[in-house]
Order: structure tokens, then sequence, then C-alpha cells
């Protein structure tokens, strides 16, 4: 005889597991953090990285703030009766930090609470300072989504050009308000530029620009080619039109062409195109032959930069030829 209650358990246990992992703190936790304080403009984009077992926690803190990746090893427990999770203490980076290469940390010690719905599940909590410290320190409030187990960890969206928002001459993570989360996309940020492009805009300004030629042209829009200047010796570039990011890190080769169209304004000021060199190659400077392509003309420009100095080139539009 057959036991025709097999499939109901089969679906109970299954069930059972399901619900187990949606109760667990094991896993990997996305979620914005904001100092509480009202003058405060600075936020942390965060991540636990985290495991559970019999109670003790072990795993992950990590988080970008301003332009910098910072990751803490943690310890702690869960109170599966309290839905309560305590993080020992760990440095994080003080909020009013202007630079993060020698900036001073706050020890702080974290509380979570767990709650989990049909919607989403999430840590909610803050971590903060001891009595003698929190006014200085003040707790950095954090909501956590508890995320799938493939997503993307914070350091590899980070190099997969995350979204996040420039803000007062820093780069930030955008307040929770403009963040929402999904399963496909842990953080989908209200914002078009991605870090790279800050980051390498940023950098661009710090070196001066060299003009090497002003070309005129007579289109709307023209070709650009660069090529490796004589021997391929593994120069690496970037190239800025007006300021603004178009090539980021690409290596120059002799044969085949790093190519973008750019338009060109009918004011002059408004067409440079800047190569930056992102190394010098094995053979210093970063050279290229920049070869400028229209209806009416072609310009070839050897044209190099260093750690100090950006080539550039200006276009100048004129009337066609007849």
């Amino acid at each position: 005889m057959k036991f025709r209650g097999f499939p109901l358990i089969l679906c109970l246990l299954f069930c059972f597991a399901t619900f187990s992992q949606a109760q667990s703190v094991t896993g990997k936790w996305y979620g914005i953090g904001n100092i509480a304080i009202t003058a405060s403009t600075n936020g942390y984009l965060c991540e636990f990285i985290i495991k559970e077992n019999g109670g003790k926690v072990t795993g992950e803190f990590n988080y970008f703030f301003r332009n910098g990746y910072f990751s803490n090893r943690i310890t702690g427990t869960f109170n599966s009766s309290t839905r309560m999770l305590k993080i020992k203490t760990i440095p994080i980076l003080y909020h009013g930090n202007t630079d993060i290469s020698n900036g001073v940390d706050c020890f702080m010690d974290g509380e979570f609470v767990f709650r989990s719905s049909k919607i989403e599940t999430i840590l909610l909590g803050n971590f903060s300072a001891d009595d003698i410290h929190k006014f200085t320190c003040a707790p950095l409030n954090i909501k956590f989504v508890k995320q799938p187990k493939d997503a993307p960890t914070l350091k590899e969206q980070i190099a997969a050009k995350p979204l996040l928002i420039e803000k007062q001459d820093t780069i930030l993570p955008v307040l929770m308000s403009k963040a929402t989360t999904t399963p496909n996309n842990p953080l989908t940020i209200n914002q078009t530029k991605p870090l790279y492009e800050i980051i390498a805009e940023k950098e661009l300004i710090k070196r001066s620009n060299q003009l090497f030629k002003e070309l005129d042209v007579v289109d709307d829009s023209v070709r650009i080619d660069l090529y490796d200047n004589g021997e391929y010796d593994k120069d690496s570039i970037s190239l800025f039109y007006n300021g603004k990011l178009r090539v980021y890190r690409e290596e120059l080769k002799t044969r085949t062409p790093i190519s973008l169209y750019v338009n060109v304004d009918s004011v002059a000021a408004n067409n440079t195109l800047v190569m930056f060199a992102e190394n010098l190659g094995e053979i210093p400077p970063n050279a290229a032959l920049m070869i400028v392509t229209d209806s009416q003309n072609r310009y070839e420009v050897n044209i190099n930069a260093n750690y100090l100095k950006n080539g550039a080139v200006r276009l100048k539009k004129i009337p066609k030829r007849k």
C-alpha cells in the first residue's frame, strides 16, 4: 500500500528548511549607514558577511567611505529568542575625517535586531561608541537587507563600477531614502554616474594639460583613433573630452586603435580632448599617435603624457570648403 502522506511530509520539510534559512543571520547583508547627527553629510556603504553557529557569530564587516574601502573581521553573538545580534568592538573610520589615508578611528560595538517578513529580512540597529566617546563618535545607524547567496560582494560591486553619488566634494554613498534593493540588484541607486568615472575625473585635474595641436574640423562629429606610437610597450590611457571620461584604462596597440567619436561645438574651448597616462609603459613617456578624421580632413598628431602632464588636442569648428 502506498503512503499517500509522503509528498505532504516532503513539502513540510522543504517549507521548514526554507523558513529556517530565512530566520538565520548567516549570509550576506547590505545597507547604507548614516551618522546619527543632523549636521552629518557623510554616509557609509556597508556589508555584513557573517556565519552563525550555536549562537556564535563570525565574519566580516566591510564598508566604503568617501573614496576608500575598509574591511574588519568580526565576532559576536546572536540570541535567537530576543533576535538580537551583537558585534564586538571594531574600528570604524570617524565620519569627520577628510583624509582617509591617515584618518582617526572610532571604536564601536554593534547591536542589531533581526526582523523577517514576506517582503524582506533585515538587521536594524547601529554601531555605537562607549559613554566616554559617544559625543565625539556618534552612532552609525544601519538598516541591513539580506541578499541572495550569489549576490556580489561590496568589493566586487566597487570593482564592477557600482553607482554612487558625489556630494560636497566627496564621493558618498547615496542616502538610504534614495536606495532600493532587489534580489537581482542588491543596490540600485538613483544616479547614473559610476564611482570609477568620478574618481577618474578627479585624478585628471591633478595634472596640468599640455596642448599639442589645435585642429580645424568642418563636421559636427569627428572620429578619433589612437595607436601606440612606435614600439608596443604596454602603454595604458584614459581619454577625456571636455573634462568628461570617454575611454577608461585601455591599452594602446600598434595595429588596433582605440576609437571614438566626439561632437564638435562652435566654441573651440569646448572641444578639448585630453589623454591621461594610466602608466608609463615599458618605455616612458606614455606616447600615442592620434588620428583625427572628418569629411574633409585627416590629421596625425604625436601626443604624449606622464604623471605630471596630460596630452591635449583642441578641435576648432570651421566652415566646409566648397
